[in-house]
């Protein structure tokens, strides 16, 4: 499952980059990309599969392998939020838990002024740092580096239009499996089974969860493409003979989009989140 999330990110990504650059947003163009209009069905699909729209422009294409290669090995989402921003300056905290090896933080905006990334400790990341992979582009950033120092990071970007930030990461702590299940199964084959297709808005159906690594007090929750709440999520640990971690309850989906968010405290006691980043659209009852 991890593997073919992976290649339909990839996909998204570079698709739909490559045709935004080149076909809408040409070079000669004045005022590119502010002054563009990205079609918007580039933005359902990346969020529907977890992908990511970057506009490239064309003289940027050859180094947005960068990206592709980066989300193949940070395949953990820590933090998403997707959408459209107003003209300002804009902060986003994210938890950053001590089992991350790596972490990948890409930034995508239409009319891009600035991105800071800061420490805990305060202090600016900067490009020249040790083991830091630094790409610049026009209207985005992609930032790689080794074992980033457990606590709250902040991203702090100005401009404004279509955006997408992500924070990647490789993990032994991850969010494996996320499902709407139902009972199924034939004599002896007995159990809960993926739901065929949608899950249904303002109707009760059962949701499993499976993680791996050392984690406590996980606590689920829907949130929306901008990371804002939407409902908590009672979910209960279930007993399983191979060792693995999972949980089941019983949702209502209240909002027609959203995706899952697991968030709690990581081996050593630092807040650690992991999110499912696919976007799951809900169908009416």
């Amino acid at each position: 499952m991890r593997l073919f999330q992976t290649t339909i990110v990839l996909v998204v990504v570079s698709i739909s980059s490559i045709l935004v650059a080149q076909d809408q947003q040409p070079r000669s163009r004045p005022g590119w990309p502010c002054v563009g209009k990205p079609d918007p069905s580039y933005f359902t699909v990346a969020e529907g599969s977890g992908g990511q729209v970057f506009l490239f422009d064309p003289s940027e294409v050859s180094e947005s392998s960068a990206l592709m290669i980066g989300a193949m090995k940070h395949e953990e989402t820590v933090y998403r939020a997707a959408g459209t921003l107003a003209e300002g300056v804009h902060e986003f905290s994210i938890p950053v838990d001590s089992a991350i090896e790596s972490a990948m933080f890409s930034v995508s905006l239409q009319c891009l002024q600035v991105v800071e990334i800061v420490r805990p400790s305060g202090d600016e990341l900067r490009a020249n740092d040790p083991g830091v992979e630094y790409h610049q582009f026009q209207a985005g950033r992609i930032v790689t580096l080794p074992n980033p120092t457990p606590g709250a990071w902040t991203v702090r970007v100005a401009g404004k239009g279509m955006f997408f930030l992500v924070l990647q990461a490789k993990s032994e702590l991850t969010l494996d499996r996320v499902a709407f299940v139902e009972p199924g199964g034939r004599p002896g084959h007995e159990g809960l089974f993926p739901i065929k297709g949608a899950p249904k808005r303002g109707a009760s159906q059962k949701l499993e969860v499976e993680m791996s690594g050392a984690f406590r007090n996980p606590r689920f929750r829907f949130v929306s493409s901008a990371a804002e709440l939407i409902q908590e999520l009672p979910l209960e640990p279930q007993d399983d003979s191979s060792g693995e971690k999972s949980f089941l309850g019983d949702v209502t989906p209240r909002a027609r989009q959203f995706r899952l968010a697991v968030s709690g405290e990581d081996g050593r006691g630092f807040p650690f989140q992991r999110v499912h980043a696919p976007l799951f659209t809900a169908e009416a009852r």
